[in-house]
């Protein structure tokens, strides 16, 4: 198991052919104020990135870089022409590249930037930028260091999912008819890992957690709801306990994650996991699935990969006036970044254990997504939420707004859908690209 939260080391690149610098002093001033520049506002917009500078000024020096064998993501800068044939070969070294035009007054000061772009650092920029974009390499040209992050974050995603394991416990329910059920094609169009293990085990596990050892995490759950509806004490330490024991099952085959079939696993037990598939999206290194929904799984890791955040799985229904509402009885609780409210009631279809009502607020943009036809597809869907009346279904329960409905309805992939919130609609299309799959909009 790696940090979900996956980095690619950064190498920040100034490439300067001598000619435009001839004064030995005047380049290196040039050089090491672009390097301490943007370096700076990299480690400032996200203090976690690995940056390696690097200047490449000669023929040799390129050469010295390539025997290197660096690896990860190039921020490239060029700071004057005829340095074309030296960032297409280093970019060979890289899963993408960022083009930084830092000729532009902004990131660098006024007299720097503009001696840039007398040493035609412009040409330069768009000339690597279109022969790397032609040969199918991630890349982007921008004048914003956001920009770059955003590809390397992207790229990052896709690297990440290579290296996810994820659990299957016990097999995908019947009616989840939508999702893939082989591991091996999983695994050729994602890079993902699933293990197959039996609910058995779990059960075992489970059997050994004593109410001590869910005491803190069921006495958590009491002491921070809103109100509690159905549920006794004992029914959320039993809850509580399959929770341990979910994480135990978990961290015992260094997984990243799990996809559960829990209608199977609420009959034998008499207790749900739905406070625990709560707990492992909130968490920043876990994911959890209901189920058995493998797509569901997949679709869950890439977004917190993605976006550092936790992802909801719900069911969609249509309602009038082109108002979708999601609901599940499992939900995180940390969608907004912030705590939510929340109700413990008991599982709506079975009136048995303990589940989470979160109470989400209106008017926040989210991204509905879903990877499914077999792997070969990935859905994107925006909207705003909406004032959320409840109805007789799954307790928590969410209203939307989607920009577009019809579309929504044309793409759909399957009964569960991914909400996260913010718009991710750009970076998923990238994503998508680099997986492979073809991207619903």
């Amino acid at each position: 198991m790696y940090a979900l939260k996956y980095r690619l080391p950064l190498h920040l690149i100034v490439f300067t052919e001598p000619r435009y610098f001839p004064n030995d002093v005047e380049r290196q001033k040039m050089i090491s104020s672009v390097t301490n520049n943007i370096s700076g506002i990299l480690h400032e917009t996200d203090p976690g990135l690995i940056v390696e500078n690097i200047s490449i000024t000669s023929g040799s020096e390129l050469e010295n870089f390539l025997n290197q064998k660096h690896k990860g993501f190039g921020l490239f800068v060029p700071a004057s022409g005829a340095v074309q044939p030296w960032m297409i070969k280093a970019a060979e070294s890289f899963e993408g590249i960022g083009i930084l035009a830092a000729y532009e007054p902004g990131l660098l000061d006024q007299e720097t930037a503009y001696r840039l772009l007398e040493a035609n650092a412009a040409p330069a920029a768009a000339d690597v930028y279109s022969v790397i974009k032609r040969q199918g390499k991630p890349v982007a040209l921008s004048l914003e260091i956001s920009d770059i992050l955003d590809l390397l974050q992207i790229i990052q995603t896709a690297d990440r999912m290579k290296k996810a394991v994820i659990l299957l416990a016990g097999v995908t329910e019947d009616w989840v008819i939508s999702s893939c059920r082989s591991f091996e094609k999983i695994k050729e169009k994602t890079g993902m890992d699933f293990i197959g293990v039996t609910l058995e085990e779990l059960y075992r596990i489970y059997e050994s957690i004593t109410d001590e050892d869910a005491k803190q995490i069921s006495n958590k759950w009491i002491e921070n709801a809103k109100e509690i509806i159905e549920p006794k004490k004992q029914d959320i330490l039993a809850a509580s306990r399959l929770a341990v024991a979910i994480y135990q099952l978990v961290r015992k085959y260094n997984g990243d994650g799990i996809a559960i079939a829990c209608f199977t696993l609420l009959r034998d037990l008499g207790t749900t996991s739905c406070i625990a598939l709560s707990m492992l999206n909130d968490s920043r290194d876990f994911i959890g699935a209901c189920e058995g929904d493998m797509d569901s799984a997949v679709t869950l890791f890439m977004m917190k990969a993605l976006t550092d955040k936790p992802s909801w799985m719900a069911n969609p229904m249509l309602e009038k006036n082109d108002v979708l509402r999601l609901s599940h009885c499992t939900s995180p609780l940390l969608l907004e970044g912030k705590p939510l409210p929340y109700i413990l009631r008991n599982h709506h279809e079975s009136g048995i254990g303990v589940s989470p009502e979160a109470l989400i607020e209106e008017g926040v943009p989210v991204t509905i997504t879903r990877i499914g036809n077999n792997l070969s597809s990935l859905s994107v869907s925006t909207g705003i939420t909406l004032d959320t009346p409840p109805t007789p279904i799954c307790r928590t329960q969410l209203r939307i707004k989607p920009d577009s409905m019809s579309s929504f309805i044309d793409n759909l992939l399957g009964c569960h859908q991914i909400v996260t919130f913010g718009n991710w609609e750009r970076q998923l299309t990238e994503v998508g690209k680099l997986l492979g799959l073809k991207v619903l909009k």
